[in-house]
């Protein structure tokens, strides 16, 4: 059975880019998805016990599939912080159409540093890529307050 690759995120993902993988052989691809971070608790300037929730929408290109919509949903838990982050969780890439339409399942590990955070997906996506959460905008909410959730583009490439 033929499967999407993916980005992550997304991910925080965020965002991503997803390749495709299918039984005889493996197919290259990558999503970009947009949304927002929600937090357990607000997100202090440096990094501390915290959770979190991401949700996104945007789109995927695989070398079979070409562009379809897909949406993608993660949570987690780690030191999160304006200024750094280190957090595991989990999450989902659903492509909407195409042969790799459903819903793939992926374990996530990020690294952040000022608002540029590193994903890592593996399990039924093996993809890594990049998610970016502050703007000019809300870096100065991170600076000046404690923010509850914040905007995020993510974009990754792998394979499903």
């Amino acid at each position: 059975m033929k499967r999407m690759m993916l980005f992550a995120s997304l991910c925080v993902i965020g965002v991503a880019l997803a390749p495709i993988a299918s039984a005889s052989a493996a197919e290259k691809g990558g999503c970009k998805i947009e949304g927002n971070a929600t937090f357990g608790g607000p997100l202090a300037k440096t990094k501390a016990p915290n959770s979190f929730t991401f949700a996104g929408a945007g789109e995927c290109v695989g070398e079979v599939s070409g562009k379809v919509a897909a949406k993608a949903t993660a949570e987690g838990k780690g030191e999160l912080g304006c200024a750094t982050a280190e957090a595991t969780g989990s999450g989902t890439l659903t492509i909407a159409s195409g042969p790799e339409a459903g819903t793939h399942t992926f374990a996530l590990k990020l690294t952040g540093a000022l608002g540029i955070v590193a994903l890592e997906l593996t399990g039924g996506i093996e993809a890594h890529g990049v998610a970016t959460f502050l703007t000019s905008l809300n870096s100065k909410e991170c600076a000046l307050a404690e923010p509850s959730s914040l905007p995020f583009t993510a974009v990754a490439a792998g394979t499903i």
